[in-house]
């Protein structure tokens, strides 16, 4: 086992040299080392040719503290939630309460943020942290020896050394991991008193040292040191898987060894091989075993935090805020050094005057640029009979334009590599609403919101799955009294493994013998706790005869983490919200006026709180009888005098219904005989319109016949007439022609010719005269016969 474990311890440390020694670096720069060494020792004092150069400033501004401690606040001011919830048939909904309830007590008593914060600020600095789940003896426990589970941090994370081969983020599949570190010899001899390495630490720490170097070390001040771990090993190995009937003849299953003595031989139903996994614990150094144990859960109980994690060929590598973020952050060292460094180099600048102002006073003014003087003296000196002018400094600026603009840039760089941009930084500065600065700040954190996520859905998910493989085994004892958080961080008691009824004060009682755990005779579709003739929903207090088991070893269970605001921010939203209710509503307040006052943070909210609560109506306050015991004789003298109001008030809104329903009747029947006559005035007015419509279109198809018919009869007309003026013209043409021929025998070709010019031109005359128009009445429809009519 020794030989494995120390082979498997060199894999890891060479698996993991360069993302451990990145890690160092990272955490090395966010303490202030941000100079390299080489940068260091050539700014450095030199001696050159036997002249000193002193050394170049190296200024550290660390520009990555704001940004990397807003992304650690992210986690700090989250609330994060386990709920827990059944997941096979035997998993009831109110055992998930309770576990819910004891993972949240579990928590809170062992202050579990203080491990996961400690955790998530290396993993965002550096890319990993680890925190771990343990196992304790309760202090004040008696006789009965029983543990606890707590959640502590691991205070030197570089001592963590996961199986390297695993592959899901949270290394729930590893098959095994180191958590430890190196030991004084003289604080080994204190703890480890009976080890063999103690009779005989020098030859024992020189054997080490021979066969298993990286198991020895020294000190700062050369002390011997030895390397002490924590070794958790998967085991598996064949075992009997049995299923049997428990005394209730429900079916339940275990191993072989672990089945109980009461359960006789004829309840076993099956015997089945199986593999079993357990999980074995060594504290070892390099040679021996200095204890070992089997670890109650399945799960090596060591839970991851980390950042962004990468896969290069197929090597794996985490980093965080601070690696990506090296290089700008060294750029605004060196753009302040050299500013600084301009600065300092400009020499001071001189007083100028004439020669002999100064006699006399030499002293004073030798001093001048190093020392305060109220006041400065001066010889009188003239210059042509007249008055020298004063001495005067002569001032010339350094030149920091190029350093300022390079500090600027750089932590622009800054910015861009950290996504913090100034909204989130508190410089709001500009001409920006306050949604504006809201959205870059929203838009700012879900730069770096995959931290946060991994915590809640990775390491929280892995956590939960643990402390839920661990409580049936640790709060195993039947009987076992515990307390419970809820989500207001309310306690109370409840009783493990055993049916139980509540006491006189609240406190769970065995239950009776022979009884068993719910109400016999209840009527179907009853909830638990509710009475004959109550309303659904309202569950009244369990009275003491039916007892309540939370039997952890039953059923499975899953888990889920939400991330919400913190218990601060969500009681102010709650007290704001509550507020607004009563605004609306100011009857509510004797009903929830206690939880008003509760979420408030004045002196004397609490009192306030109480009283009204204890003024509640019983049916309200029949949880806190159940956990707090009976109330008071003025408590119910009050109780009896806010039902009498109660019942007079019902009696009143019982009346006021009535009446509302009889006003309601009357309301209805009018609404409907006015809907009736509505409906026959639009059907009235519909009908009117339709008629007018069709008289309408009667009209205008009348109208469009008439005008068609009148349009065809004077067509046909002007064809008449156009015809009978043609035909006039062409008898006239044709008397003249066979006059003009006529003539022509009896005359000269000159006279025949003139003749027939002078017919033509009188034949072109009466056909012009017989197509000029001539008006005539449209209405008479009459066309005149008289010659020369035309068109």
């Amino acid at each position: 086992m020794l030989t494995l474990a120390r082979q498997r311890f060199t894999l890891v440390s060479e698996a993991e040299s360069e993302q451990r020694t990145r890690e160092r670096d990272d955490l090395r720069f966010d303490a202030g080392e941000q100079w390299p060494d080489d940068v260091k020792a050539a700014r450095g004092g030199q001696v050159v040719d036997g002249v000193p150069i002193p050394a170049r400033p190296m200024l550290t501004v660390s520009r990555l503290d704001q940004p990397v401690q807003l992304v650690i606040n992210q986690a700090r001011s989250a609330h994060l939630g386990i709920q827990v919830h059944a997941d096979s048939d035997k998993a009831t909904e109110a055992t998930a309460e309770v576990l819910q309830g004891l993972i949240r007590h579990i928590e809170v008593r062992s202050q579990a943020s203080l491990a996961r914060d400690w955790a998530f600020e290396r993993a965002v600095k550096c890319g990993r942290g680890f925190y771990r789940v343990l196992t304790q003896e309760i202090e004040d426990s008696g006789e009965t020896f029983d543990q606890e589970i707590v959640v502590e941090r691991i205070l030197n994370q570089a001592g963590v050394y996961l199986d390297p081969y695993a592959q899901k983020p949270d290394w729930s599949d590893a098959e095994w991991a180191f958590v430890g570190g190196f030991v004084p010899a003289a604080q080994f001899k204190r703890e480890y008193p009976d080890a063999s390495a103690t009779a005989n630490m020098d030859d024992a720490f020189m054997g080490v040292g021979d066969e298993a170097p990286e198991w020895m070390g020294e000190d700062n001040n050369g002390q011997p040191t030895v390397r002490v771990m924590e070794y958790f090993v998967i085991e598996r190995t064949q075992a009997e898987r049995v299923a049997y009937r428990d005394a209730q003849g429900g079916l339940a299953s275990a191993w072989g060894d672990e089945v109980p003595e009461s359960v006789p031989s004829e309840a076993i139903e099956t015997r089945e091989p199986s593999e079993r996994r357990r999980v074995r614990w060594y504290k070892i150094t390099g040679t021996e075993v200095l204890a070992e144990q089997v670890w109650p859960g399945r799960y090596i109980p060591i839970i991851p935090v980390i950042g962004r994690e990468q896969n290069i060929d197929g090597v794996r590598r985490w980093i965080g805020v601070i690696n990506p973020a090296k290089d700008a952050q060294r750029l605004f060292n060196y753009a302040v050094s050299t500013a600084v460094e301009t600065v300092a180099l400009e020499p001071k600048a001189p007083y100028i005057g004439y020669e002999g102002q100064f006699e006399g006073h030499e002293e004073s003014w030798a001093q001048a640029n190093t020392r305060n003087f109220p006041y400065l003296q001066v010889k009188p000196t003239t210059i042509g009979g007249q008055p020298a002018p004063m001495p005067q400094r002569q001032v010339a600026g350094a030149q920091l334009g190029p350093s300022i603009a390079l500090i600027q840039q750089a932590a622009e760089y800054v910015k861009a590599t950290t996504f913090v941009y100034d909204p989130s930084l508190g410089d709001s500065s500009g001409s920006r609403s306050g949604r504006a600065v809201m959205a870059l700040q929203q838009q700012s954190d879900a730069g770096n919101s995959n931290y946060l996520d991994n915590l809640a859905q990775t390491s929280m998910v892995f956590e939960a799955k643990v402390l839920l493989d661990l409580i049936p085994h640790i709060y195993d004892r039947p009987g076992r009294i515990t307390r419970i958080l809820g989500t207001d961080d309310t306690a109370t008691k409840v009783m493990l493994n055993a049916p139980f009824v509540p006491g006189p004060d609240g406190t769970p009682q065995p239950a009776p013998m022979g009884m068993p755990p719910g109400m016999p005779g209840m009527p179907p579709g009853m909830m638990r706790g509710q009475m004959p003739g109550q309303m659904p929903g309202r569950p009244m207090p369990r009275p003491p005869s039916e007892p309540t088991k939370h039997d952890l070893q039953a059923g499975r269970y899953g888990v889920t983490v939400t991330v919400g605001k913190s218990w601060q921010s969500r009681s102010a939203q709650g007290a704001d919200e509550i507020a607004q209710v009563l605004q609306s509503s100011p009857a509510l307040m004797p009903i929830i006026g206690d939880l008003f006052f509760k979420y408030r943070d004045f002196p004397g909210h609490e009192e306030i709180a109480e009283r009204m609560k204890k003024m509640l109506p019983p049916n309200l306050q029949a949880g806190d009888e159940e956990a707090g015991g009976a109330p008071s004789p003025e408590v119910l003298a009050a109780q009896q005098q806010v039902q009498q109001v109660q019942q007079q008030a019902g009696q009143m809104i019982e009346q006021l219904t009535q009446q509302l329903q009889q006003m309601q009747q009357q309301m209805a029947q009018q609404a409907q005989a006015m809907e009736a006559d509505q409906s026959m005035q639009q059907m009235k007015l519909q009908a009117d319109q339709s008629i007018q419509q069709m008289k309408m279109q009667a009209d205008l198809q009348r109208a469009e016949m008439d005008a068609q018919t009148k349009l065809q009869i004077a067509e046909r007309q002007i064809d008449t007439e156009w015809r009978i003026a043609q035909l006039r013209a062409e008898t006239t043409l044709r008397e003249t022609v066979t006059k003009g021929q006529t003539a022509v025998t009896l005359q000269d070709d000159a006279q025949a010719h003139a003749v027939g010019m002078a017919g033509h031109a009188a034949a072109l005359q009466m056909t012009s005269a017989a197509m000029e128009p001539v008006p005539f009445e449209d209405d008479k429809n009459e066309v005149p016969d008289e010659p020369g009519y035309g068109v």
